[in-house]
């Protein structure tokens, strides 16, 4: 039975068995994950059940493709494929096939896309996050109560948290008492005795003051975004990884916040239009000079204090009808806006009390000529003409805000880069499996022993003389190693340059800084349920330096580089039965001769006594 099976309209296909080599690569020594999927040219024998499930392939249509959906089946796996039927050649349907792993669904997609949006008070409030509005929102209690409610967990159990990161410089230094930020407590979502911060505003007719104390900034658990993209085609997340402590603690960070900027106004004196009646009154030189016949409404106010001063209005107004807003002194008219056209009539009149002129009367007038009174309005005039910019905690999270803007197939290619992970994706088990290159495959894999001879043939050196692991940046230290120390960095030197940066830690905290932010790279922090809501430097020894005891070059990459240097790679060539190719792939790992080799790629076609001629590109393991 061939291993290597097409299906059209439940039809099996023959084919030319020269045209099926199958090429399978390990994910652990390329820096992109392989996941199966191929276009290839194809011979499909003509015979009857070819006929039966493509038809008759007409003269006159000879030159028109046509596309029939197929089935194609390796091994146990099946994948959906398309199959392109191109041209008849003697004996022949010559044929392009495509066909690869569901998985494929989702590797081009934004993994951000995948994660639900969240809210703190629940569905009930489903707008959108934004990042200005007019009024508070009204749920920093709600905040306050869920940061609690999840303060101690870890991935999975939440898929977020909100760590306390210092951030001191966050607004700048020095700030002034005016500064809206001038309380800001210098910590990303700081905590105060009553639990999470809240901002406030305190305001009246004599004093206005707002409270920035707090800054809410979600972080993601940088395993979940996985979960979220593979659950959404059936698939589970398993391996080593994530149930490990160190990736459980693990959170991504983002310059994003979740606060929205509400530009207020101090209080000052509310005036009443309700209060007051209609009259009719003929007002002059509010349009173009022209004395106006018109419904007005009229009150008296006096400003206690000498100084510039402001009445501010907000309107609705209908009917497309003349109206306005004036304000009179010693019957003069010192302000005016009037216009024609409805809606929102909104703005300031600006006027100025001499000094020894307190307590000098100024009549302010709404007028309608129809005698419409707002839909709804706010009205009051001003002696502080501060302006100051509260912050409130939006209850809504969009995580594409927080997720970096990478697809599904860069976000794993990074994290398998910067940690030197093994990622699998097993399409019949339907299972992504994220395992160490180190501890789970180096050291401890499965070993396939072969009891034949092979070909050796292509031998080659080592990929490189030495390697550089560094961050994104330029500025965090990187690791260099090579196995004789006159060796320096050159054009043989293997590069690993991952898309993160170095976040600092300091007393307890993590520690951000303008500098920080300013560095290319991802920062990467690790959450502490002990004694949340605070970050540790590291766990169980192992911590996000690159260099160093414990880092990131010492814990995941040390071993595995090592290996790479003295490693020989040659291809070894020979037959293998469909068990033996079976075991070859699963595990990766093989034993020839006394030498133990880690199969970097495999490439093989069925050959006419139903054995597979085989090449093994591999790696010795000779350290």
């Amino acid at each position: 039975m061939n291993s290597f099976r097409i299906f059209v309209n439940g039809i099996e296909l023959p084919h030319v068995k020269d045209d099926a080599r199958i090429h399978d690569e390990n994910s652990s020594f390329y820096e992109e994950i392989k996941v199966q999927h191929s276009t290839r040219p194809i011979r499909i024998v003509e015979n009857e059940d070819t006929l039966k499930a493509l038809g008759e392939m007409e003269i006159s249509t000879a030159k028109k493709r046509k596309h029939f959906p197929c089935l194609v089946v390796m091994g146990a796996i099946r994948y959906k494929g398309l199959l392109t039927q191109n041209e008849r050649i003697p004996g022949f349907r010559k044929c392009d096939l495509k066909f690869g792993s569901e998985v494929n669904e989702i590797m081009n997609k934004k993994i951000a896309s995948f994660f639900p949006t969240f809210s703190v008070i629940g569905e009930q409030y489903p707008r959108d996050y934004v990042s200005e509005a007019k009024e508070e929102l009204g749920f920093q209690q709600e905040w306050a109560d869920h940061a609690e409610a999840i303060a101690g967990k870890l991935y999975p159990e939440v898929k977020w948290q909100l760590p306390e990161i210092r951030y001191i410089d966050k607004f700048g230094t020095d700030l002034k008492d005016d500064d809206p930020h001038f309380y800001y407590l210098g910590h990303l979502n700081a905590r105060d005795y009553n639990g999470l911060a809240k901002n406030d505003l305190i305001s009246n007719s004599n004093y206005f003051k707002v409270h920035n104390k707090n800054v809410i900034a979600p972080r993601v658990f940088w395993l979940a975004p996985i979960q979220y993209a593979f659950e959404s085609i059936g698939y589970k997340l398993v391996g080593n990884v994530p149930d490990h402590g160190f990736f459980k603690r693990l959170l991504s960070h983002s310059e994003n916040d979740n606060m929205t900027k509400i530009p207020r106004k101090p209080p000052g004196e509310p005036l009443d239009l309700n209060s007051v009646l209609w009259e009719q009154r003929a007002l002059p030189g509010i349009y173009n000079g022209i004395l106006v016949q018109t419904w007005i409404k009229e009150i008296e106010f006096i400003p206690p204090n000498p100084g510039e001063h402001v009445l501010r209005y907000d309107m609705n107004i209908e009917g497309q009808s003349f109206h306005g807003v004036q304000i009179y002194k010693n019957d003069q008219l010192i302000a005016n806006h009037t216009r024609l056209y409805p809606g929102e009539f909104e703005g300031a009149l600006t006027f100025t009390v001499e000094e020894g002129q307190e307590n000098t009367p100024f009549i302010f007038i709404y007028h309608h000529v129809a005698k419409f009174m707002p839909v709804d309005y706010e009205l009051g005039w001003y002696n502080d003409l501060s302006e100051l910019d509260f912050f409130d905690m939006h209850p809504t999270i969009d995580f594409s805000r927080y997720i970096p803007d990478w697809t599904t197939v860069d976000y794993l290619n990074r994290y398998q880069k910067m940690f030197n992970l093994k990622i699998d994706i097993d399409d019949v088990e339907k299972t992504i499996a994220l395992n160490f290159n180190v501890q789970d495959y180096l050291f401890n894999g499965k070993t396939v022993p072969i009891f034949k001879s092979l070909e050796i043939a292509e031998p080659k050196n080592i990929e490189a003389e030495s390697y550089l692991l560094k961050y994104a940046n330029n500025v965090d230290t990187p690791q260099f190693v090579s196995l004789h120390e006159d060796i320096e960095r050159n054009e043989n030197t293997k590069e690993i340059v991952t898309d993160f940066k170095f976040i600092p830690y300091n007393r307890g905290r993590h520690e951000l800084s303008q500098r920080v932010e300013d560095r290319e790279g991802v920062g990467l922090l690790l959450y502490d349920p002990a004694f949340h809501p605070g970050t540790v430097e590291s766990f169980e020894g192992i911590n996000l330096s690159m260099p160093g005891l414990g880092g990131v070059y010492d814990t995941f990459h040390k071993p595995w580089i090592l290996f790479r240097l003295n490693a020989a790679n040659p291809v070894l060539k020979g037959p293998f039965s469909k068990t033996e190719l079976y075991q070859i792939s699963k595990y990766k790992k093989i034993l020839v001769d006394g030498q133990v080799y880690l199969v970097k790629a495999i490439d093989y076609k069925e050959n006419s006594i139903a054995l597979f001629d085989t090449e093994l590109e591999v790696a010795s393991v000779s350290f």
